[in-house]
């Protein structure tokens, strides 16, 4: 007989702690500069969360995901390049509440909330958008700072992996319809001009009132044969992709393809595109291209002095000569397979 009763399963005994409340208190800073100009709140940091010290660290959760798809940039790995993306984009990141009594990561189990002191990042910044991230996020805000900042927020569909209704796709939607609205249109418009703009070429640059999201369609806004427009093809590679610049009237020829890059030719899907150019279907171009993706020139493009390649939207293109095409495009290879 064993007075003491049976003896406990060392995860039955984490299991029971876990579901203690605890009083935390947040440990680390809001991330933010004077040049922020839009604040997205969370409600209190997640177990993981506050392992690493950083916002959003458990694996599952899809707040970098849908930043890096935002904007364009690779997904950040590094508490490092994290606070380098928020900061080069603008974005600031806090929490609403800077203590409470909470059971492991349950947002709903957060009582006694002491709340941030958001009034700071508005006076020290450009901050003029505060969005929440999820509705437990929008309710604390509203009932412990809206007064004191006086400004709204907007409510985000939340990121975290329990909000399953949402896709990472229709998360980044939703979150780039309502964080940047129409401007959301313009960013990869905007980083193919600034890169345009560092080899002295944005002047060239044509936006026009109707759509050139195929050949046929820039070809008639522009004013040229289809052959002239250079048509960015993606294709999925082991590493990462690829995109092909091509004449507006060339296809890939799959032996060509396979010959050079050794695998057969796989174009990326529609919900790819994005994720892996940094640029939408139809404005898809090598300029302010997202990091990875190696761009070749094919040799369908030598018989034209001039090409008119997309310009990061669907509306758009930039007239280049074919060196300057090379310069601005940097290309690592001219390759031939096409026919």
């Amino acid at each position: 007989m064993n007075p003491k009763g049976p003896k406990q399963d060392p995860k039955d005994v984490i299991r029971e702690e876990s579901s203690r409340y605890q009083h935390l208190e947040h440990t680390f800073c809001p991330v933010y500069d004077k040049d922020s100009e839009l604040l997205i709140l969370g409600t209190f940091p997640s177990v993981k969360s506050r392992e690493q010290n950083f916002y959003y660290g458990h694996p599952q959760n899809r707040f970098w995901k849908v930043l890096a798809r935002l904007t364009g940039e690779k997904l950040p790995k590094t508490a490092e390049e994290k606070k380098a993306l928020l900061l080069k984009h603008h974005i600031a990141v806090w929490d609403v509440v800077a203590a409470c009594d909470i059971i492991g990561s349950s947002d709903s189990s957060i009582k006694n909330v002491v709340p941030a002191d958001i009034s700071k990042v508005l006076r020290e910044s450009r901050v003029q958008k505060i969005f929440a991230n999820g509705e437990k996020a929008y309710r604390l805000y509203k009932r412990y700072c809206e007064k004191e900042t006086g400004r709204e927020a907007v409510k985000l569909p939340s990121s975290s992996p329990a909000n399953a209704v949402f896709t990472l796709d229709r998360l980044t939607d939703v979150w780039r319809e309502q964080i940047y609205g129409e401007r959301g249109v313009h960013m990869a418009f905007e980083r193919a001009k600034d890169h345009l703009k560092q080899f002295g070429l944005e002047d060239r640059i044509m936006v026009f009132d109707t759509s050139s999201a195929t050949v046929e369609l820039a070809a008639e806004a522009v004013g040229c044969e289809p052959a002239r427009i250079a048509k960015t093809l993606s294709f999925k590679v082991e590493e990462g992709c690829v995109l092909i610049v091509a004449a507006g009237d060339a296809r890939v020829d799959n032996k060509k393809y396979k010959e050079q890059f050794h695998t057969k030719a796989k174009m990326l899907s529609f919900d790819e595109v994005e994720e892996l150019t940094g640029h939408a279907v139809g404005g898809v171009c090598p300029f302010g291209a997202k990091e990875g993706a190696k761009v070749y020139l094919d040799a369908s493009l030598k018989r034209f002095e001039r090409v008119y390649p997309a310009c990061g939207s669907a509306n758009s293109a930039v007239e280049l000569t074919l060196p300057e095409l090379e310069r601005a495009s940097g290309c690592d290879a001219w390759v031939d397979v096409c026919k």
